[in-house]
This record gives structure tokens, sequence and C-alpha cells, in this order.
């Protein structure tokens, strides 16, 4: 048996041809690429911008890609000289891309084995940080991940397979790519074409050491090497190279350039190459290239040094080289029996060992005046032009549904014409809902309809949250009420620890502020007063330690309070997160990632014994033996030089050349890309193979460029409703403009141009294959909405489904005058330590107060840039600022620019006039972002400008705020002198029960335990007649009755539902709400819904609109614009009255998953037990007729609550410097709550809906109604009925009371009530009695009711005469079992 050694790692080759014909022909005459893709210009990033040098800094280092006139040739910078109209040739030729592996895109945590700790530790560890009494310590995760580096070593082959002229280019040749070798501008030769033979790249240095000499050489730095390999020799190590080159620490994020690893222009000779295919020159100078030629290429990447290499393991250490491979998200076959010992033994060593990249492309043709014969780009940019595949979503989900709706009929069947890929799409309609719930019920997926809302915004910490875990299942998992002592303590720490959270989240948004106010600083091209902006920067100093100190005072409280609660119940929790609403996202259906369809998977890499041999290959020929010998032994590290060699073998073995097919060797397994492509395909539909160019010029769209023109609508024109949108029937709760109101006519002027660029990721294709295949596996087969047929092919071709998405990134950040981009920022981050500042920052900066002290208080706040005067062309008239979305955006500019640089464009960029505008693109609009119709024609969407009838080019974003808020909801309680507060975990929210009584036609209250109060039905004199408090049953103690304001309320509450008007609306509801009624928990029996309706609670809830930081404000600083918003988020000092406000819709009709039944506003004077106004009930429980019953209002648009955002300031006086600040903070966010009673049913959740949130929910906890309903029984008023036999007299002894066990046998004995038609065990008849001193019967005054339980007695339907007297009796039937209980 071998025993392994090396690990090869596989590399995706891309091979790009490059001459006159693909950027449009060389004539000046003819443009060849007029409809077609166009090739990108070369733009490098600007590292000038990276400078510390006031006025010269921009917020990105990258240009928007300029596709005007870019052909003909003669016309495009990258392949023309436009001032001397001579062609680069130099530029011309075949351009090799190898996507760097995924284990070197991979950070980690700082570790001692890294490579970043291990230089620390050298030098001396991490760099100190500044004195306690400077800068107060705060917990911060501002530490970089730590990256592999990548291989600086890459040997380029190639093979010549036959060329015109013929035998001009040798048959093998190659080249040596040094990545990280560094020169300075001056040490380049000015023969070297500095856009294509070398890249651009930050040299990092020590942060403290990084002066703004040092650091006006970073723009005149290029890395990046290319040497033929015959005369090249390892410089690293050899005493024979003096001086050796110098060098970068190379790894995929050192460049401050996001595109720099895989945007080909952007890393020439680094990874990746030209070759030009010159054999010599002319007479004139000038390069000669073969006309045409078949050449294939071989790269191989290896690591100069074995210490940087990806298993450098310790032996010592506990990671084996199988731990090291796993965490690199690599896996090795271990199947083949020929190999598979060896490999568990590589596994299980902790030796270290080295790797060896390696990636082929055969058989690329080159034509020096021709384009390839295929061209994906072409195709692509002429469906993007003439279908306009592109949707808008809240997600990828969201907006591949949304494309495939439009396209897409799940009722047709596919004719034997359609293709694999309609099938997928129609199969993904019909499991649509699937997509978001498991089961096919109509609630389940209208459910589900809010679960896919929810995703439409993105979360951040809501903060911590302490509780004392542990319930008593004596009490039917109530939590268990602790002692006093522990109740008191755990609202201290919650109070504190809401207070922290609050403090720690303002200090980020301080910090960003200063970077704000430096970047400021550094980009005004007018030089500020030096006075003033250091006082400004003195107030923000002192802000940020204020904060800092009062963070860390308030941490040492929390974790002394903690300590006083009981350590075995006291559990850390969380409270609601915030939200913030998703940029949108769009979709480019039809157009092929270039991501390889296995990328996200675990890299199937193999040790060297695994290699592809085969035992009749072809012996190496004269060239490729010289080859192997002259250059893989001597050139490669000894450790590499034998698996290089059989790497090549491999190489030619594979080589669709050969008239043989290779036979392997056992044990010997195909490289990963030597396969046939599953996602991509050929224009007649064949898939191609990986490693073969297939006649086919590549395409890898990697990045989206966009632009858009967005149009503020004032939120006068909006309201929130049931609505449907415009080419959409169903009706939803969602913000729209108002019926009345035709955007078109208002001519509004408020716009504002935004752009961004976005990566193109293969996440959103990975992510859809995940999740349907989920569906597939977890879905039953009866719930399935496919056929088995339809089922495989879903299987089979979803990875063939094509599609480009993409956040439009950036677009809310430019709403709030900030913008996204790489940056030049104050402090440098190293792996596993803190933010630390740079010497040249400090320099520039400390005239105006900018010292290290402050640099340091930014942390890592530095990401988003403000507008300052960096942003020009804003309007005057308006504030660029927008607190709140609400309005309409049209694409001006949809590009996609592929990894050479070919771009295609959804709207055409030659330029327009003004009063033109850009070319329409009517891209396919979500449900949720879609307008409504125009009040005036309903074939026309209403947008601010008018378009042709069923065509849509602008998509409707509703209000959300555009900072992290949050709608809290509780049930509550109002204490005299403290006013409303959240109920805690053990306290019960529910201050009553009201169980209609269908027998009686009335509606019968309970306490909160579940213990009969009284009953009100229809009848008597005042048209409604309320039975005396408590019976049949005996009152409570009068300590309760007296002191529980609970039982206040009921009676207010009984009170009004002794009105025959208000008792009449009430049963009205209750019985039009049976119609949405959800089922209670299967754990229990059936309710007895011939006799009574289901138990409701009644309940206080409050609601408030809480902001997580501080209001944000306009950062630009131009002359002349505006500053303030129109509407500000928060009422300010001048106008208290102007502001946002929200509207609340609670509970909705068409689900049965909600739970609201109606509600109450809250009192004006509220008082411990009288806190509601029970005049009005609010609920959408309604007769369908205009007349509603008198004290029922429908809920309605114009009735809906309203919340006002609120932010609390944790530095107020009466807060920071409160003895107690926890407590004093809570009592300011408790105040802010809304509350209301509510009728709810308790299995269910009452839903909260605000158009800018998530859908909320609020249910009360299973052990409220548990322990209540287990006390509760069915019972009705009967009589008079007429009996042959007189009752019992009263006994004292058999007296109902308060705590009756319904169970036990309790009945007076030998005496029964005849009943006919009932069940005698099941049912007792309760006998009032009149009674004195509660003891004997008789009447007047003093007499009070009481109330005995008898027997139920069997009785038949034969007639008969029985001797009289016969007696009249009046009472209550009552079921001897509980109305919810425990199924046996």
């Amino acid at each position: 048996m071998e025993t392994p050694k090396i690990l090869a790692i596989p590399v995706k080759l891309d091979v790009f041809v490059f001459n006159a014909a693909v950027c449009g022909g060389a004539g000046t005459t003819v443009d060849g690429n007029k409809d077609k893709a166009k090739i990108c210009p070369i733009t490098q990033p600007n590292y000038t911008f990276l400078r510390f040098e006031r006025s010269m800094v921009q917020n990105d280092i990258l240009n928007f890609t300029d596709l005007h006139k870019t052909s003909p040739a003669p016309y495009n910078s990258r392949f023309t000289d436009i001032g001397s109209q001579k062609p680069h040739y130099n530029r011309r030729g075949v351009y090799l891309h190898w996507i760097v592996p995924k284990p070197y895109r991979s950070g980690t945590t700082i570790s001692k084995e890294s490579q970043q700790g291990v230089k620390r530790e050298q030098a001396g560890g991490d760099p100190q940080s500044a004195p306690e009494d400077e800068l107060p310590s705060v917990a911060d995760d501002s530490s970089a991940p730590d990256f592999n580096p990548a291989p600086p070593r890459w040997l380029v082959i190639r093979k010549v397979e036959k060329s015109d002229p013929p035998h001009v280019l040798p048959k093998v040749d190659a080249w040596v790519i040094e990545s990280d070798r560094r020169q300075s501008l001056d040490e380049i030769p000015t023969s070297v074409d500095l856009q294509v033979e070398v890249s651009p790249f930050i040299h990092g240095s020590d942060a403290e050491g990084l002066d703004n000499a040092k650091l006006e050489q970073q723009a005149e730095v290029f890395i990046g090497y290319k040497a033929a390999a015959k005369g090249w020799v390892e410089p690293e190590g050899n005493p024979n190279i003096d001086p050796r080159p110098l060098r970068v620490d190379l790894n995929l994020v050192n460049s401050s350039n996001q595109l720099f690893p895989d945007y080909q222009p952007h890393n020439t000779n680094v990874f990746s190459m030209v070759d030009n295919l010159q054999y010599g020159v002319d007479k004139d100078n000038k390069p000669l290239v073969v006309t045409t030629a078949t050449v294939s290429y071989y790269v191989l990447g290896w690591h100069s040094s074995d210490s940087q290499d990806l298993f450098n393991l310790d032996p010592e250490d506990t990671v084996s080289r199988g731990s090291r491979l796993s965490a690199l998200n690599m896996v090795l076959n271990q199947t083949d029996e020929a190999t598979k010992a060896g490999v568990e033994a590589w596994l299980g060593s902790k030796d270290p060992t080295r790797v060896i990249c390696h990636g082929a492309m055969y058989n690329v043709l080159w034509d020096i005046d021709n384009k390839p014969p295929i061209v994906p780009a072409d195709i692509y940019h002429s469906k993007l032009n003439k279908d306009m595949p592109v949707s808008v979503g809240t997600t990828p989900m969201d907006a591949l549904l949304t494309y495939v709706r439009s396209h897409v009929n799940p009722d047709e069947t596919a004719s034997k014409e359609d293709d694999d890929l309609k099938e997928v799409e129609q199969d993904l309609l019909r499991i649509q809902k699937l997509l978001h719930a498991r089961d096919d019920g109509v609630d389940a997926q209208n459910e589900a309809d809010d679960i896919v809302y929810n995703w439409n915004y993105a979360s951040t910490a809501g903060g911590g949250h302490y509780f004392l875990a542990g319930a008593d299942s004596q009490k039917g998992g109530r939590p268990t009420a602790p002692p006093q002592p522990d109740i008191d303590n755990l609202a201290v720490v919650n109070g504190q620890q809401r207070y922290l959270d609050t403090l720690s989240r303002q200090l980020q948004a301080t910090r960003w502020d200063m970077f704000s106010l430096w970047w400021q600083y550094m980009s005004d091209g007018i030089p500020p007063d030096p006075d003033k902006t250091k006082e400004t920067i003195g107030k923000l100093t002192n802000k940020i330690q204020t904060l800092m100190r009062h963070i860390n005072y308030m941490a040492k409280e929390v974790q002394k309070s903690a300590a006083t609660l009981h350590p075995d119940l006291a559990k850390v929790g969380v409270l609601p997160n915030f939200y913030q609403a998703r940029d949108p996202t769009m979709l480019v259906a039809g157009i092929e990632s270039g991501w390889p369809h296995d990328y996200l998977e675990a890299l199937q890499v193999r040790v060297d014994t695994q290699l592809f041999v085969a035992s009749n290959a072809p012996p190496l020929d004269q060239s490729w033996t010289e080859f192997c010998n002259n250059i893989i032994q001597p050139k490669l590290p000894a450790s590499l030089a034998e698996a290089a060699q059989v790497l090549v073998k491999e190489f030619l073995t594979l080589s669709p050349n050969n008239k043989t097919t290779p036979t392997p060797n056992p044990g010997s397994l195909n490289p990963l890309y030597h396969d046939r492509d599953k996602a991509h395909f050929l224009p007649d539909g064949t898939p191609p193979w990986r490693d073969r160019w297939e006649s086919c010029q590549p395409w890898f769209p990697l990045f989206l460029e966009w632009q858009a023109e967005y149009t503020h609508i004032g939120l006068t024109e909006w309201t929130l409703g049931p609505r449907s949108s415009w080419h959409s029937d169903p009706v939803k709760l969602r913000y729209g403009i108002k019926p009345d109101v035709d955007l078109a006519s208002l001519e509004i002027k408020d716009k504002r141009t935004l752009s961004g660029r976005v990566l193109i990721l293969p996440q959103p294709n990975f992510n859809l294959q995940t999740i349907v295949n989920q569906i597939l596996e977890n879905t039953p087969a009866d719930q399935l909405p496919l056929t088995p047929a339809q089922e495989r092919e879903l299987r089979d071709h979803l990875s063939q489904l094509a599609f480009l998405s993409s956040p439009l990134s950036g677009f809310t950040d430019h709403l709030l005058t900030r913008v996204q981009g790489n940056h030049v920022k104050p402090n440098s981050r190293t792996p596993g330590g803190n933010p630390t500042p740079f010497q040249a920052a400090i320099e520039v900066g400390q005239e105006a107060g900018f010292a290290r002290h402050q640099l340091s208080m930014m942390g890592i706040q530095t990401d988003l840039v403000p507008y300052g005067t960096l942003v020009p062309y804003l309007d005057a008239h308006f504030c660029p600022f927008k607190p709140v979305t609400h309005g309409q955006f049209r694409f001006t500019a949809l590009n996609i620019i592929d990894k050479f640089g070919q771009a295609i464009h959804a709207i055409d960029p030659t330029p327009t006039p003004d009063t033109v505008g850009p070319l329409p693109l009517y891209p396919c609009i979500s449900e949720y972002y879609t307008p409504q119709q125009s009040p005036g024609d309903p074939s026309s969407a209403n947008t601010v400008v008018a378009d042709k009838k069923h065509l849509c080019q602008y998509v409707q974003l509703p209000p959300s705020i555009n900072q992290p808020s949050r709608l809290n909801a509780a049930f509550i309680e109002y204490d005299d002198g403290a006013g409303w507060r959240p109920f805690t975990e053990w306290e019960n929210p529910i201050w009553g029960w009201v169980v209609p009584n269908y027998a009686d036609n009335g509606v019968q209250l309970f306490l909160p335990d579940g213990t009969f109060y009284r009953e009100i039905r229809p009848g008597g004199p005042s048209g409604a007649t309320e039975s005396g408090a408590w019976l049949p049953f005996a009152p409570p103690s009068p300590t309760k009755d007296a002191d529980d304001p609970n039982i206040h309320q009921l009676q207010l509450f009984a009170d009004k539902l002794s009105d025959k008007d208000y008792l009449q609306s009430f049963i009205t509801m209750l019985n039009l709400s049976l119609g949405t009624a959800a089922p209670p928990p299967t754990a229990y029996s059936e309710l007895m819904s011939s006799l009574i309706g289901k138990p409701l609670a009644l309940v206080k809830a409050g609601f408030s609109l809480e902001l997580a930081s501080s209001p944000l404000t306009s950062t630009s600083t131009l002359e002349g614009v505006p500053q303030d918003p129109a509407m500000p988020l928060l009422p300010s000092d001048k106008d208290r009255k102007n502001h946002y406000r929200f509207a609340l819709q609670l509970g909705d009709s068409s689900r049965v998953y909600d739970g609201l039944i109606g509600y109450f506003l809250p009192s004006q004077s509220p008082s411990a037990g009288d806190t509601l106004d029970l005049t009005t009930i609010y609920t959408h429980f309604t007769p369908p007729s205009e007349s509603v019953p008198k004290h029922l209002t429908r809920i309605a648009m114009e009735n809906y609550p309203i919340l006002s955002p609120f932010w609390i300031d944790p530095m107020i006086d009466e807060i920071a410097n409160a003895q107690d600040p926890g407590a004093a903070y809570t009592q300011h966010w408790n105040s802010n709550l809304s509350p209301l009673g509510a009728l709810i049913d308790p299995f269910v959740p009452v839903h909260t809906y605000t158009g800018i949130l998530p859908t909320g929910a609020l249910q009360v906890p299973n052990w409220t109604w548990q322990l209540a309903l287990s006390k509760m029984t069915a019972f009705f008023h009967m009589g008079p009925l007429v009996l042959t036999k007189d009752v019992p007299g009263f006994n004292p002894n058999h007296a109902l009371t308060t705590n009756y066990n319904l169970t036990q046998n309790v009945l007076y004995p030998k005496c029964a009530v005849g009943i006919p038609a009932l069940q005698s065990g099941d049912w007792a008849w309760l006998q009032a009695y009149s009674v004195l001193n509660g003891s004997k019967e008789g009447g007047g005054k003093d007499a009070q009711t009481e109330y005995m339980p008898l027997a139920i007695g069997k009785v038949d339907d034969r007639p008969r005469f029985e001797d009289a007297p016969y007696c009249a009796v009046e009472g209550y039937l009552q079921l001897r079992r509980a109305i919810v209980q425990d199924k046996p």
C-alpha cells in the first residue's frame, strides 16, 4: 500500500479570448457590439483615495463602469490607446483566471496557530490599549477574522494542439506567477503595462508606523510578476539572489478591494495571466501572433514556504489532518478499497504536509480576427433586452416566485416543445406555499403568508432579559412564584439590563457620529473653523466617555444584581429583536451564474495516491519529458515535485484529444472539474465539460451595478388598510396610496438618484436547491401537489434554473445620506486585536482635535460614509435625508459585469436628454411592492409618472422606518401611583372570563382562576337580567372581594352587559366570531359546544413603537440643502405635533389562527379596578349590513390605534443620575405603552399588524387557561320545573361552596330531581333556598340565597298519574365535569 503524502486541491480554470472582434470590430464605422455585450474599459481601484489627506478621500476606490461608447475596438481604451489610436497589442490574447479555492476564502477566529497570531506573538503581542482613565474599556467584538494566505506561486503550462502558422509556438511552454511579489512604481520598467501586467495593491503595515509619507507610497504599490519558467528560480531562501524581491502577506482581503480575487482586470499576474500567443516581432517591431490556434492550459499552485501551508500542523498539538480538512470544508473519498486504508491513515496523522492546487482547460480556440463561435454574454444581452426578465421582491425567494408567477401558468401542461426548465418553473409555482409551510391547510398557508411577510425585515439584537426558570407541575405548568425578595431582585436586574443594552446601542451610534465628524473634516473642500471643530469634537468625546463609564458601571451592577438571584433558577434570555425593512432584492432570470454548481458544497480533494493514473496512457514524449526534468523537478519544492509530475501526466492522460479512452488504475479518481456541467449548457442544450472550452467564451457575472430614481411620496397620501395591489387579487392589510389620489397629477418633485454595486454570489441558487429538497423530503406524499414524475423532474433539473439574485444594497443608506464603499478608515483591524489608529490619521487630524484618543473611540463603526460634500446635485428644495421610506422608484441603469469585463445592460447607456430620460425597464414586481391601480384607469398603475396601459416601471416602497425599531406588545396592569406596567411571567394577565351560555342566550362571567362570578341573560323588565354575584356558588372571602381590582373591573363590565342593547350587541359579536374560531389544543377534550361557547379571556395589553437608538439625522453638508426633513421621526422642540405616527391593526377576522374578538379603549382617568372605557367595543365581527349594532364599532382604517415612535435618551439627568438608573429608565419605558382592553381567544395569539414591521403575536401562557378551565363547569338556568315530589330541605352540610369539587360524590343523598332525556351521572341539579343565618330556611330582608346540589333521577317517557301534591322548582342544571379537561 502506497502511503499518501500530498493533498491535491482542484481549481476551476476559466479562459477568455480577447481581440478586436470581441470589442466590436477593428473598424470605426461598424459597431459589431451595438446590440450585444460590451467590453468594459479597465478601471483599476484608485488607492490614492485611501490617503489621509484632506479633500482627497472618497467613499469608494472604484468608479462605476462607463459603458458609453465602448465599441468598436478603436473607441475602447482597453484595446486601444485612445490618445495615439494604436492598439494595445500586449493586451490581445488569451486570458486565464483561476478561482481561488474555498479554503482560502474562509476567515477563522484568531488562534495560536493562525498566521497573524504567530506574527503578533513574535512581535511581542497585541498593542496595548489606551489607559483606563483615558478610555474606559467596553466589550466590543472588533477583531478581524484571520484568513489563510493564498498560494503565491503558480505554474501556468500551455500545450499547443495546433496553430497557424504551424510549429512557430513551442509544443509545451510555461510561465511562473509570483502572486506576492511587491514592486513600487519606480521599480517597474516603463515598458510594463500597469493595467495588465501588474495589479495595484495595499501593502499592509503596522498602524502605528504608517505615517503620511509611507501612506502616500501605497498608491504606487503593485504586486504580481510573470516570468518564463525556463529562466525562473525560486527567490525565497536562495542565497544567489540578492537583494530578494519584496513580498506582501497575500490573502483575499488584504487589498481593500472586494473584487480583487475574482475580477481578472484587478488581479493580473496574481490570480490570472494573459497569453499573447506571440512567436516574435516583425521588421516594424510589431508582435507576430499566430492567426489561429488550439491550445490547452494547466495550472499548478503552491506555497513558497511550508510555514504558510494549510496543513502546517504541530505534531504536538491535538489537531489531526482530518480535523483540519473538515474545518476547511474539504472532503476525501474514502470508499475505494484500493486507497481506503492509506486515506484513513493520512487523515489520522498529526504531521504537517503540503498541498498543491491544480486546474485544466482543454482545447481553447484562438482566432485573431473573429469572435469565438459561442459568446454567452451576447445571448444573455439579447435575452435581457428582449424579454426584460427582471423581477423585484423582498427576498431572493420572493423575487424568484414573482418572476415565475409572471411567466408560468401552473395549470398548463407543457408541450413537447417546452424544455425542462419550463417544467421546473411550473413545479415551483405549484409548491410555492410549501416553500413557507409544511401544512396544506388553508389556514396554515395563510399563516405562511405572514411568515413570508416577516422575512421582509432584517433583525438586530433586542437585548438581554433575566427570568426565573422552573414550573409547578401541580399547577398546570405555571411558573413557580418565587419569594418576594427574588421578585424584587429580578425587577432590579432586568431594569438594569434593559438600561445597559440601551446604553450599548447608543454607544455604537455615537461612535459612528465621531467617524462621521472625522470624515466630514477629511472630505470637505473648505477648511473648517478649527476652534469650532475642536469644540464639537470635545462635546462628542465627553459624550462617548460618559456613555462608556455608565456602561462599565451598569455592567458591574447587572453582574452584582444577577448574583442575588437563585443560581439554579436564574436564566438569561433575550428580548424581541429590533427590525428594519430590507433593501429590495432584484433577480434577473434566464441568465446563468458563473459559479460552479457545487461551489458551496464540501470541496472534493484527493491525496497523491488517488491521482488519475491509467495503464493505457501514452508515454511522455520528448518535449514533455524534458519539461518535467527541466521545469517540474528543479523549480517546484522537492516535497511537491513528484506529485506535480503525476498531475502533469494526469493532465495529458485526460486530454480529449487522445485517441484512446484511458483506463484508470485501481484507486484512481477523476479530478473534480473533469465532468459535465449540471448547471450551464451550450445553446443546443448540451451540458459542456467543465474542463473543456467547447468553442465557448466564458460567462461569469461577478457584480451588478444599478441606478434608480426614487420619488418620495408624502405620508398624507398613504393609508394602512385591507387592499389589493394592481393586477393582484388577494386583499391584504398593507400600506397603499389612497384610492382617490392620482399620483401622476401631483407632479411630485422630491426625487433622488440612488446607486449601488453588489457582488453576485452563489448562495441564492444554492439556498433554493436546499429549501426545495427539504420540502420534497419532509412533506408527506398526499400533501405534495406534485405527481411522482413532476417531483423527479424538479429534483433532476432544479440546478439548471438560471438566475442572478442580489439585494439592492445601499438603497436605504442613500436615503439616510450614508453611502457604502471601500474607503479609507482611520483605524487598522487585526485578527484578534482591537482597532488601532494609523499614525498618518493621527497626524492629519490632531490639529483639529482628532487625536489617538478620538480615533480609538470610533471602534469598528466606520463602514458607512456620510454624504458630507461628496454627493453633489442634491435638490435645494428638499431634504435628502428620509427617516422613513415611502415612495416609488424606477431603474435608470442596470449593468451586469462578468469577471473578464464582459458587460450586459438592461437599459441603453447612451446618454439621453433630461426631458426624455432613460429607456424604461419593466420588471416583474412582487405583490408587496406593486402599486395600486390608477383611480382613473384600472388598466394602468397609479405611479408618479403616468405609463403605458398594462405596464409599470415603478416599484412602490410602502412606509418603513429607516432604522431598527420594534413593536413592543405586552399584557399590562395599572398600579395606582406607578401607572401601567407589564406583567411578570408568574402573574396572570387575565382579569376575567366570558363564557357564552347558548341554553339561556346569556353570558357567564368568571374570575381569572375560574371562579364563577355572575350571569347576564336577556329578559326581565329592563331587557337584561343580571344574576346575583357568585350565585349559585358561595362567594369568596370578603377580603378578596374588597381588594381585588379584577373583581371591580369585572363588575363594571357586568354592569355594561346589564344594558339590553349592550348585551345584544355583545352576543351578536360572539355569534359572528364563531365562523373563525380556532379549535382548542388537541390535548384537551372538545368543548360542550351545544351548551356553551368557547371560554374567552379578558385582558389588558399595551403597545409601543420603540427605536433601537437615537433618531438618525442628515449628514449632507452641502450649502443650501435643507438639513431637516419635512416630517421628523420624533417630535421636535419647534413643533411637537409634526412627526411620524403609524396605525396599528389588532386581529384579523379572516384568519382562524388569530384570537382577537374585540377590544376597549383605555379610561381617560384610570385607577386600579377602573382602567378601561367599556362603552364601545371595537371588533372585526359586525353584521355585513351598514347598520352596526349599538356599542359595536367595526375596526377600520379611521379608528386604528395610532402609535408614535419613541426613544428614551439614557443620559438625561432624571435617569443617568437616579439612585437606580435601571428602574428610572424602566419607568420611562412603561410610560410609552398605549393600553387597551381586549376580549381574546386564549388558545391562539392576537396578531398585530403595522405595515412597517413584522407581524407580531401576543398570547396568554397555557397555564392561565389550564387552571381556570379545569375549574369551570357548564350550567344554565332552568325552571319553573314541575316535580311530583318535593326537594329536600336545606342542609348546610351540603351547601354549594366556592371550592365545590365536581368529581367527588357531594350530592345530597337519597334524593334526585327527575328530568327526562338526561344521563343522570353527568348532571346535577342546583336547587336554590332562601336561608337565614346560613343554616335555616326562611324569608325576609336578612335572608340569603343558598344552593344545594342534588342528583338527577332517572325518568322514562311513559305517561303516568302521580299522587299530588306537585312541586314547582327553579334552579340550575349543571354538568358534573369541567368544560375542558385532560383526555383519558
